[in-house]
């Protein structure tokens, strides 16, 4: 069973790593994958932000890659 305390946190870092954002949109997306997807969540790389964009997304590839990569190097 995963801890939404440490999956929220973990989100956040990744999502606003210097506390600048205030659209919580994505980080909102990050959470609610991970819980719909317990065994599929290991922490955060731009592959399971990816995929959990995509599945907020309804699999909009192209914008889920976009943020993804936006995130990771913003880091």
């Amino acid at each position: 069973m995963l801890d939404v305390t440490t999956v929220l946190g973990e989100a956040a870092a990744v999502d606003d790593p210097k506390g600048e954002n205030e659209d919580v949109t994505v980080l909102c997306g990050l959470v609610a994958w991970a819980l719909a997807h317990p065994d599929d969540y290991d922490g955060w790389d731009s592959t399971t932000v990816s995929s959990a964009l995509r599945w907020s997304f309804e699999d909009d590839a192209q914008t889920a890659d976009e943020i993804a990569g936006r995130l990771f190097h913003a880091a």
